[in-house]
Formats: C-alpha cells, sequence, structure tokens
C-alpha cells in the first residue's frame, strides 16, 4: 500500500502567507517560483521502501486485507481497533524524508505529535525570524515546512526566507559530500583567511 497526502490542501493556506505579505521571500524573484510551485502540486506519495527512517504510523490485522489504522504507537492501534496487540503488524513503508523534514520547525522545538503542537513549544520561539537557504530546496523543503506549519499552527515557520546560491566545485557541479567534491573551509582558513572566504560567497 501506499500513502498519500492532499498536498493541493496543504498548498493553499502556505501561498497565502505569502501573498498576504506574512512571509517575504527575498530576493522576489524567488517568490514566483515558489507559487508556481505550490499552484502546480500535485498529491503527494509519502511512502518509501527503504530500510530507514521514520516508520509510517499504520498498522493492519491479521490477513492480507487487514484494515489499516493510524495511532501514534502500536497500544493506540490496539485499543482503536480492538485487535490484540501481537496480531497487528506496522506498515513496512517508511515516510518521504521531505515529509520528515518538513516537520524539523515544529520537532526541533520539542513537538512529539500533540494535538496542539504549540502547547509544547516554548513562547517565542515559533515562529522563528529567517531561514537562509539555497534555491535548490526552496520547494522541496521549504514550501513543504510552510505547508506543515500553517496546517498544525495555524501560522508559517518563519517570517522571511532568504535564498541563496550554491558554492558549486571548479566544473559547475553543486559541491557534495557523496560527490566527494567538497573543500574543508577550515582548510582554506588556513591558507586564505576568513575574509577572503567571507567574499567570495
Amino acid at each position: 500500500m501506499q500513502w498519500w497526502v492532499d498536498a493541493a490542501k496543504l498548498a493553499g493556506p502556505a501561498m497565502q502567507v505569502v501573498e498576504d505579505g506574512s512571509v517575504q521571500i527575498v530576493p522576489d524573484a524567488w517568490r514566483a517560483n515558489y507559487m508556481q510551485w505550490l499552484q502546480g502540486i500535485r498529491p503527494w506519495c509519502i511512502s518509501r521502501q527503504i530500510w530507514w527512517g521514520h516508520r509510517i504510523p499504520a498498522w493492519y490485522g491479521p490477513g492480507e486485507d487487514g484494515q489499516a489504522v493510524v495511532a501514534h504507537n502500536v497500544e493506540d492501534a490496539s485499543r482503536i481497533s480492538g485487535i490484540p496487540v501481537d496480531q497487528l503488524r506496522q506498515d513496512p513503508d517508511v515516510l518521504d524524508t521531505w515529509f520528515s523534514s518538513a516537520l524539523w520547525p515544529l520537532t526541533s522545538l520539542g513537538w512529539k505529535g500533540h494535538p496542539d503542537p504549540m502547547s509544547s513549544v516554548p513562547p517565542g520561539r515559533y515562529p522563528s525570524d529567517v531561514l537562509v537557504t539555497g534555491f535548490d530546496i526552496l520547494f522541496f523543503w521549504v514550501a513543504r515546512m510552510m505547508m506543515m506549519g500553517t496546517h498544525f499552527t495555524g501560522q508559517a515557520p518563519f517570517k522571511k526566507v532568504i535564498v541563496h546560491a550554491l558554492v558549486r566545485d571548479e566544473t559547475g557541479s553543486k559541491m557534495s559530500k557523496s560527490k566527494g567534491n567538497v573543500v574543508d573551509p577550515l582548510d582554506l582558513l588556513k591558507t586564505t583567511g576568513s575574509d577572503a572566504i567571507r567574499h567570495m560567497l
């Protein structure tokens, strides 16, 4: 079974906070890009068949066609379904990385899924003021944090999004640890100093 999210339903409030000026995207050119992505959003498959990640919180009863029960844990699933714990099996899939990451503004402040996220967030910590990020994850991460934040709290997770370029290698490729084309900034500091690095960026 694949689990899907009605992303269009979540996108509406995430667009509204940009349209009404509650959230500013800088430079402004990226605002249109953000809006275009959300206006054309499609249902989001959040199931991933990989061995690591946050497991989908759904349990099935006995048999191949067991009814799915979504709950915080297996004990809750048993209570809701009336099926003994030892007869329930959890969905083997994990949540899409961007789905889990979209909850970062809340989970990093202590939210653990309580129906009222703000009850576990320290006063004055949400929303934050500024998010600084590369343009390559404006849709994958920023838009999804906006969707989740507005859905669970009624307000965007930050007031301003500053979008910057990417640091690239000598061939123009994005620097990536997995590609092995990164430079250790501490090594650069030893040879060029911090001012040269700061002005280069």
